[in-house]
């Protein structure tokens, strides 16, 4: 079904990324919660109710979950075991983008596809990451797939419009169980779009959009077979939690500061995704000025295929700008189209395309830029000899600009764009981060003291650091959750136990000690970091021993 080249090159993308998994601790707020809820779905034995450090956590369907857990069983509670899946569904939504562009464009084309797809920095991140994007990308695509399949068979008999619904309800689900509404209304509005824009002798029958349509509702149904249940068991907390506030409300108002404030904020982020798709696709946005430049022509040449590929892009563009928290990953669904487009214009027809100096512009703005970022970070943050390497790391991103500019008269440069783009990933996850994670991130330091000098059964509390990242890195079993508490709630904590654990920081403590002058507070460890997640904090976190003096 698929040449060898592709299925080498998805290969080897999977390995690549599996390579960097091990690479970093888990840095985003979202991967330690998403990981430990797998982990403690699998640990309960309840697979039917996503939980976080023992409370409901309504947040997502329960797939991605289902897979971290998995995963973390097989290859134990590390980084690498918590993100192995996201490799795997980059490397089989790389098949299904060669089919769909071949389709559209044929092999050659299609090939080039994959490496624009393949090494473009948002793949490589998410790829990577124990994040939900990865699967939800592989569900589309899966239902993209037959979609631009039946497209493009007018003639389709029964027996195999019947094969290509199941394989588009298939990816709905898949969709549906990672991200709920997210990926029916993503589908919903590409298949529609391009059904009502392309003109009727250049598609099928609407007998076959009502079968893509009657395949999205049998994939909702299967979705309430978990759903339904599952809400009763949490008193309707995943309709209110999972998609009043994480779903409705994530579209009506930024949350979590995602987003612009008020109406005028609003207007104002309305167009963000636009310079983002610049910047997180990079190094390829080099070719987008050639591309909308000469978009008209490209029409005039293949209505259908850029129809197809211009509703896909513009739907999923429209609608997450219309939502009012923004997020830089919401965005990594437009990559596939936007992909086919990059390779159809640079490599169809006679003429190869070069990037023009704007283009270049922009890709010198992003490299230069954030090799200046690590040469700084090296030198301000960096721990022991990694300084120079992060230097040097620096200066290899700011010379990959000098030198794609250099090479721009020549006829490789999408080959060095892509190769460029995977050394300075490898080098960012292997040289740079690894010797800045003490400066910004103590969770996995405390997670080991805590395995290190407490046992299984002690009560632990957290007061002031409610890293997510901690809870992971603790790996306590399900039914000792470590708990948060504050100054007014620990006099119920001393009601329940003379004795326990506090991770606390510095503000805080200075408030118990005054407050609670009959415990007796035993340091065990100290961390000190800038802590990422709070745009750069200081903060001072310790991990003691509490226990009431002798006599109170």
């Amino acid at each position: 079904m698929f040449p060898r080249y592709v299925v080498v090159l998805a290969l080897l993308l999977t390995v690549f990324l599996l390579a960097l998994m091990p690479a970093t601790m888990l840095w985003d707020w979202d991967e330690p919660l998403y990981a430990r809820t797998g982990i403690e779905m699998f640990q309960s034995g309840d697979l039917m109710m996503p939980r976080f450090n023992g409370e409901t956590f309504p947040h997502k369907p329960p797939l991605g979950y289902w897979l971290m857990g998995l995963s973390t069983l097989i290859f134990g509670e590390t980084e690498f075991g918590a993100r192995f899946f996201s490799g795997p569904a980059i490397g089989f939504s790389v098949l299904l983008l060669y089919s769909i562009a071949r389709q559209m464009f044929g092999s050659y084309v299609a090939r080039k596809s994959v490496v624009v797809f393949a090494t473009g920095l948002l793949t490589l991140y998410l790829g990577a990451a124990a994040m939900m994007d990865a699967v939800l990308l592989l569900g589309m695509m899966l239902s993209m797939w037959a979609a631009v399949k039946i497209l493009y068979s007018p003639e389709l008999g029964t027996s195999g419009l019947v094969k290509l619904l199941a394989v588009f309800g298939v990816g709905m689900l898949v969709a549906m169980l990672v991200k709920g509404p997210v990926g029916p209304v993503l589908l919903g509005a590409a298949v529609t779009g391009i059904w009502l824009a392309l003109p009727s002798d250049r598609r099928p029958s609407f007998k076959a959009y009502w079968g893509l349509v009657l395949a999205g509702t049998v994939a909702l149904g299967l979705f309430m077979v978990w759903f339904i249940p599952a809400n009763n068991l949490s008193n309707g907390e995943l309709v209110r939690e999972g998609v009043m506030v994480h779903i409705v409300g994530r579209a009506l108002a930024p949350m979590e500061g995602h987003g612009g404030q008020g109406a005028f904020g609003y207007l104002m982020f309305l167009p963000v995704y636009i310079p983002a798709i610049f910047l997180l696709f990079m190094p390829w946005p080099v070719y987008l000025p050639d591309l909308l430049s000469g978009i008209k022509l490209r029409f005039s040449e293949n209505r259908k295929e850029w129809t197809i590929l211009s509703v896909w892009f513009l739907s999923t563009l429209v609608i997450f700008s219309l939502a009012a928290t923004k997020l830089p990953h919401y965005i990594f669904p437009v990559s596939a189209p936007l992909a086919i487009a990059i390779s159809a214009s640079i490599f169809s027809g006679s003429k190869r395309a070069t990037p023009n100096w704007v283009g270049l512009a922009f890709l010198v703005f992003f490299y230069v830029g954030l090799g200046g970022v690590i040469i700084w970070a090296g030198m301000s943050f960096a721990v022991g000899f990694y300084s120079f390497t992060i230097v040097s790391s620096g200066l290899l991103f700011t010379g990959f600009a000098v030198w794609v500019i250099y090479r721009r008269a020549t006829g490789n440069l999408p080959r060095e764009l892509a190769i460029g783009s995977l050394i300075s990933v490898f080098v960012l996850y292997w040289a740079v981060l690894p010797g800045l994670e003490p400066s910004f991130k103590i969770s996995r330091e405390v997670g080991q003291a805590i395995t290190e000098n407490i046992s299984a059964d002690s009560a632990i509390y957290m007061v002031g650091y409610s890293e997510p990242s901690l809870i992971f890195y603790a790996s306590r079993e399900v039914d000792h959750p470590i708990r948060e508490t504050s100054v007014n709630a620990f006099t119920e904590v001393l009601q329940k136990t003379q004795e326990g654990y506090l991770v606390i920081s510095l503000q805080e403590l200075k408030s118990f000690e005054a407050e609670y002058g009959m415990v007796e507070f035993t340091e065990i460890s100290s961390h000190s970091a800038y802590n990422f997640n709070k745009n750069g904090v200081l903060e001072y976190v310790y991990l003691l021993r509490w226990s009431e003096k002798p006599g109170t």
